[in-house]
Formats: C-alpha cells, structure tokens, sequence
C-alpha cells in the first residue's frame, strides 16, 4: 500500500507516481520504483500533485529538501511518461499481432470481441460513424504517433483484442486524464 502525499489516501502502488530526489537535489517523477532513494507516492490527480509539490509536503515526504517542479509542469512530465508506457502497450499488441488498425478492419473484428481505440484527434463524423454500445477507449494519441507506431499512415480507429492490454491502456489513459489536458 501507497500514501498520496496530496490527498492522503491509500492504494495499490499502480495507483501512484512517484518523486524521488536526483542528486542534484532536483525531484523527478517515475512510474514504478526504479530510481534509487526515498520516494515520494502522489494520486494521478492534478490536484494531488499540485498539493505534493508545496515544499512541507515534499521534504516532509522525502525528509530532505529538493526542488520541485512547478505541479503543471510535474504533470507534464507524467503525462509524457504515461504516453511512452501506452506507446509501448500499442507497439506490444502490434508485435502479438492483438491489434487490428483501421476504421473498416477494427469493426469488423469488433464483432467478434475486442475493444475500440480511438485516436485524441478522430474526426467528430468518425465518431458518430461508431456502432452503438462499442464504448471505445480514447487514447491521448494523435492519428500521426499511431501511425508512426506501427509503421503506417495514419491511423484513427484501432481494435486490440488483448483484454490485459487494453485494460493497461486502459488505466494509463485513465491516469494522463486525471492529471488533466496538455
């Protein structure tokens, strides 16, 4: 169990960032518990980090001193680190040969189970074009870096029909929500 040290509450480690301090006294946030030293939990909230960056809340959490980030810019940094982390889910399902791109391919594999993602800058008429009841997933991904990704054009509509990784995708995205729009 974890402590976010904005909000107080309690949770599973998945649940959280962590902040630690770099040598040079500079905090840096990580998803995970790969940097070494005494770590700081927070929520995926942007209140929750706006709140752990006041310097109490930190040094008491760190029992030392270290320059925090501004909480905007702290949740930027999250945010790219939880984009990388569902950029690697998608390269995943991609080599698992899980995820089918493609507006026409990805329903009709819908049919046969799977769950829809769409990507951030989907057109409005895309959208309205989607079966109902399909309760897509959309991924704060453009068109462009999904593509890219799977070495393609561009691509808007996916179907991935792993259910752990699309629940994973779909806690990151859950998570880069929380922390709010950049």
């Amino acid at each position: 169990m974890r402590t976010c040290i904005g909000c107080r509450e309690k949770g599973e480690p998945a649940a959280f960032f962590r902040m630690v301090a770099g040598p040079g006294g500079e905090v840096v946030a990580e998803l995970g518990n790969r940097l070494p030293g005494r770590g700081a939990h927070c929520c995926f909230r942007l209140a929750c980090a706006r709140e752990a960056v006041k310097p109490k809340n930190l040094a008491r959490a760190l029992r030392e001193g270290g320059r925090a980030p501004a909480a905007d810019e702290l949740a930027a940094r999250v945010r790219a680190l939880l984009r990388q982390r569902m950029e690697g889910l998608l390269a995943a399902a991609w080599r698992k040969e899980a995820l089918v791109p493609g507006r026409d391919a990805a329903l009709r594999e819908l049919a046969g189970g799977g769950r829809l993602l769409l990507a951030e800058d989907l057109a409005a008429g895309s959208r309205r074009e989607l079966p109902a009841g399909a309760d897509p997933l959309e991924l704060p991904l453009g068109m462009e870096e999904i593509g890219r990704l799977l070495g393609r054009a561009p691509v808007g509509i996916l179907c991935i029909r792993d259910d752990s990784l699309a629940a994973a995708l779909e806690q990151q995205a859950r998570h880069h929500l929380g922390l709010g729009a950049g």
